[in-house]
């Protein structure tokens, strides 16, 4: 049986956090999203970046709020299969 699986981690102005945790889990199997909640335009520069460098899919948040994230990973994966 081939079971997919996502990960959503939503970041505010960590993404060191992100980036090691990157380094130390292996994701290939995984589709990994990360919302971006209202992070400094530095700071989602740097997301961008981080994002890109571990080939995650990075989004702005489209309303604010944890449950609102929740919505918007479940559309974005459902179009992922």
């Amino acid at each position: 049986m081939n079971k997919k699986i996502g990960i959503l981690f939503t970041s505010r102005n960590n993404y060191k956090m992100l980036d090691t945790w990157m380094e130390k889990v292996d994701t290939k199997d995984f589709s990994v999203l990360n919302i971006d909640e209202d992070s400094t335009e530095d700071n989602k520069k740097i997301g961008e970046e981080i994002c890109r460098k571990h080939d995650i899919t990075y989004m702005d948040r489209e309303e604010r709020g944890m449950q609102f994230n929740i919505l918007s990973a479940g559309n974005f994966f459902e179009k992922e299969n």
